[in-house]
């Protein structure tokens, strides 16, 4: 990330962490505008009977 805003990257901030099912499709959506971004789709769940990592 560029902190300083000196880099032609793009970054994407939204006001608070916790996103809505519609929120994350206007975020998916985001990549059909034509000054783009990529966006990608990441399962990160794990299977209930393993449980959180400690």
């Amino acid at each position: 990330f560029d902190l300083v805003g000196n880099s032609r990257r793009k970054r994407l901030e939204v006001r608070q962490p916790i996103l809505t099912n519609g929120d994350l499709e206007k975020l998916r959506s985001v990549g059909h505008t034509e000054d783009r971004f990529d966006t990608k789709t990441i399962d990160i769940t794990y299977a209930s009977n393993e449980g959180a990592a400690r």
